[in-house]
């Protein structure tokens, strides 16, 4: 039956996913990018010990895979809420996520009906691949920053947030340690952002305005996965200082949000830039090297199991939920 052969077919992509997801050339965990950002991480290391005169292979070696991290039960548990959650994306709720594309062209007839169609030449040219390229990658990472605050400022959102910041250590994989229910609004919403500016840029450029793009990622994006991005989530301590600290967040900076101290809780909400954060006042630049605890303190323990990751923050929100329907059935005592 033609039903049967469709669902196994769905079925074997979903349990294949998690690796092949591991070589898909857009795919944020694409292994290729892991030894470039091992090679960043070893040069900031050699960098730092430049005095030191000889420099001891083992002792880098230890510095850049540290057991007592790569080996921790957190990271342990991220392994596996990798492959539990890719499967499931892939299974059940990938429909949910939807394309730029959808925007792109919802975007175009709605200027179209409202303006007319758009008069430009469709040619491309270097002047405006370069304006797409920009325009696509600020578009992106102001979504970023827009769902990352909202997770963080609605409290029933951010129920579902503290699956990610219940990591007590950080490695590469720990990026992926994102609810559903977040990953719906992070992907929806840079879908949306960067899917109306695009077709903004075509409607007044033509079919010609497109990204410079390589391995189907605008080349921002990928010099940023070949080099710092996973660096955001591991022990290395890179800051960026003089005035690049006004473009671009340090790896540095992502760590410490992910501290268990409050004030830096909520700073540090964006991707790649920093001065989303510079604009809304939700920067913290540490003045020195800062030593971390993270997690979230005993509520992490809360998040110490696979089926706990999943069900914890929809109980937690139903509770709430329940509780506020209570409150609002209470009858109302008035004075005679």
């Amino acid at each position: 039956m033609e039903w049967v052969d469709q669902f196994l077919h769905h079925l074997w992509f979903a349990v294949t996913w998690p690796a092949v997801s591991l070589i898909v050339p857009s795919s944020q965990v694409n292994v290729f990018f892991l030894p470039s950002s091992l090679v960043a991480a070893a040069a900031f290391y050699l960098w730092r010990h430049r005095r030191a005169g000889k420099i001891r292979v083992r002792r880098m070696v230890r510095y850049l895979f540290p057991r007592k991290i790569f080996l921790h039960p957190s990271a342990i548990l991220d392994y596996k809420y990798f492959v539990t959650n890719r499967m499931l994306r892939a299974l059940l709720y990938a429909p949910l996520l939807l394309s730029s594309a959808l925007y792109d062209r919802w975007v175009l007839k709605i200027l179209t009906v409202l303006f007319g169609p758009g008069h430009a030449p469709g040619a491309p040219s270097w002047p405006v691949t370069a304006l797409a390229t920009l325009v696509f990658i600020v578009a992106f990472d102001f979504a970023y920053w827009l769902a990352h605050w909202c997770l963080h400022r609605f409290s029933l959102l951010w129920e579902f947030h503290k699956v990610h910041h219940a990591a007590e250590v950080l490695t590469p994989i720990t990026a992926l340690r994102a609810h559903p229910v977040e990953e719906l609004i992070n992907i929806n919403m840079i879908a949306l952002m960067t899917g109306a500016t695009h077709g903004l840029i075509v409607y007044c450029f033509g079919d010609g305005a497109q990204q410079l793009s390589l391995l189907q990622l605008n080349l921002v994006l990928l010099l940023y996965f070949m080099t710092l991005y996973h660096l955001r989530h591991t022990h290395v301590w890179l800051q960026i200082n003089g005035p690049l600290r006004y473009i671009f967040l340090s790896p540095a900076q992502h760590q410490i949000h992910h501290s268990t101290a409050k004030r830096p809780l909520d700073k540090n909400l964006g991707y790649l830039f920093s001065f989303w954060d510079y604009m809304f006042d939700t920067i913290y630049v540490p003045k020195r090297r800062e030593h971390l605890k993270l997690g979230i303190g005993v509520q992490g323990r809360e998040f110490n199991t696979l089926w706990r990751l999943y069900a914890v923050p929809f109980a937690k929100v139903t509770r709430r939920l329940k509780a506020k329907h209570r409150e609002r059935e209470k009858p109302v005592l008035t004075a005679e």
